[in-house]
């Protein structure tokens, strides 16, 4: 039981990680490494939503840090937690967005 209640947490965390624009979540050394769509020409970056994390990041950035990375498929665009010690805690910091 107890394994199932933890993968639903987790479906529930990338759940949401998907309703904020992330395709990817990767969970490692207390960190947690959210990335935007890839494509720069995802209507996503257009839209109102997008304005409204970008809001919400400059009004938490104690909390999370926004980052490009150039890799060999082109940059990303990446938003970092620090001290994301469960996922719970990584579900509320989400919720903020």
């Amino acid at each position: 039981i107890a394994n199932n209640f933890s993968s639903i947490v987790f479906i529930k965390l990338k759940l949401l990680a998907i309703q904020n624009g992330f395709e990817k979540l990767i969970l490692k050394n207390e960190k947690m490494i959210c990335q935007f769509i890839s494509s720069k020409d995802d209507k996503f970056y257009s839209s109102g939503e997008f304005g409204k994390i970008l809001q919400t990041i400059q009004n938490n950035q104690n909390l999370c840090q926004l980052k490009e990375k150039k890799s060999i498929s082109g940059e990303r665009l990446l938003l970092v937690f620090q001290n994301i010690n469960s996922i719970e805690k990584a579900i509320n910091c989400l919720k903020i967005f």
